[in-house]
């Protein structure tokens, strides 16, 4: 590439990790060379395998299962977070060697506002990019170190009463350990869902 950008896909819905992928499979396809690192992630998804076996792409891949840190008591939070550190260094030392074309990290702005990455790590990676290299960076909230961002990229879920009684109410209840989980297999978004919207129309319409 002659000049690279910086690329910032953020937001609570999905297509962030997919839009990303997409950019892996569109420079492989011109010949570069890509680097991907997926903070806070096990290397179990869907694409990884693909992506992997992609020529010219080189995938650091996290160690073990993969916990939720804020499940974690504080003394296990930090001793993932030196595990994530030392990948993040390495892949922070291959990306200022110049040499990829496109960069990928995925859930670094969660890494970042977990506190599991020095922030000013992130901003020298952003603001002293080699300027060929296309930086594309993803996660939940929005960064704020944004100035150097060509292209901010926001995903959201659109409000809805479905969603927000599986996600707002079921999930969290569950996690709470309020309600037991068996019950509620059913509750799969798929299926329970567009049986509740069925039943609110239905309510709501009925003569």
């Amino acid at each position: 590439m002659e000049k690279g950008c910086i690329q910032l896909y953020y937001g609570d819905g999905k297509g962030k990790t997919t839009a990303a992928m997409g950019q892996i499979v569109r420079c492989v396809g011109h010949g570069f060379k890509v680097l991907v690192y997926q903070f806070l992630k096990e290397p179990t998804s869907g694409e990884v395998s693909v992506i992997k076996a992609l020529p010219g792409v080189e995938y650091i891949a996290n160690e073990g299962q993969i916990p939720f840190l804020f499940n974690l008591t504080p003394e296990q939070q930090e001793y993932y977070r030196e595990i994530f550190l030392k990948k993040f260094y390495e892949v922070k030392e291959k990306y200022f060697t110049g040499e990829y074309d496109l960069v990928v990290l995925d859930e670094v702005i969660d890494a970042y506002q977990l506190g599991t990455l020095p922030k000013e790590e992130l901003h020298e990676m952003m603001d002293k990019k080699p300027e060929h290299t296309e930086l594309v960076i993803t996660g939940h909230p929005l960064l704020k170190h944004q100035r150097h961002c060509d292209e901010i990229c926001s995903q959201k879920t659109p409000p809805h009463l479905i969603c927000f009684f599986y996600s707002g109410i079921v999930n969290p209840l569950l996690g709470a350990g309020i309600l037991s989980p068996s019950p509620f297999k059913f509750l799969q978004f798929s299926t329970f869902c567009p049986l509740l919207y069925w039943f609110i129309l239905l309510v709501k319409y009925a003569p």
